[in-house]
């Protein structure tokens, strides 16, 4: 029997770095979906639904001969209030989206799907969220951009 193959659903480097220390062997296929809220869709359902949309995305382009498989997607939405923080396009945008965020509450959202694709097209999905409530400090203005400069908060 061929052991189980691990898709991630992601092309970020962390949700990569983090399957390496897991020792989790995988492939990394992105999911291209539309990525923008619904209505009156909260940051946790936004959250909950591209993780899910990109792991079955994933899934159900996976050749039969590869299944069964099972893949991960994964999502990240930052809420400030009942605002739902996009991810900055450009790094002006993320230097503005620091300086909003610091020592204002807002909340992350991180949600996880695993869809496990069978041959013959049948699947299971499991998901999760986990949200945290976040206050950052103070940074000054050039801390901020010495972050931005290193490219983290556009991946």
């Amino acid at each position: 029997m061929n052991p189980l193959k691990v898709i991630l659903a992601s092309g970020s480097p962390r949700r990569r770095q983090f399957l390496q220390a897991l020792g989790l062997p995988h492939v990394v296929r992105t999911a291209e979906i539309d990525e923008t809220p619904r209505g009156e869709e909260s940051a946790p359902e936004l959250a909950q639904r591209l993780a899910r949309e990109k792991a079955l995305a994933v899934a159900q382009r996976t050749p039969e001969e590869e299944r069964p498989v099972v893949v991960i997607g994964a999502d990240t939405v930052v809420a400030l209030g009942d605002t739902v923080l996009g991810k900055p396009a450009a790094p002006e945008e993320a230097v503005e989206m620091l300086r909003d965020l610091r020592q204002e509450p807002h909340v992350v959202h991180s949600a996880i799907a695993l869809v496990r694709m069978e041959p013959g097209g049948a699947y299971h999905i499991e998901s999760r969220l986990n949200s945290t409530r976040v206050l950052m400090r103070d940074y000054t203005d050039q801390e901020i951009a010495r972050y931005v400069a290193t490219g983290d908060p556009l991946d």
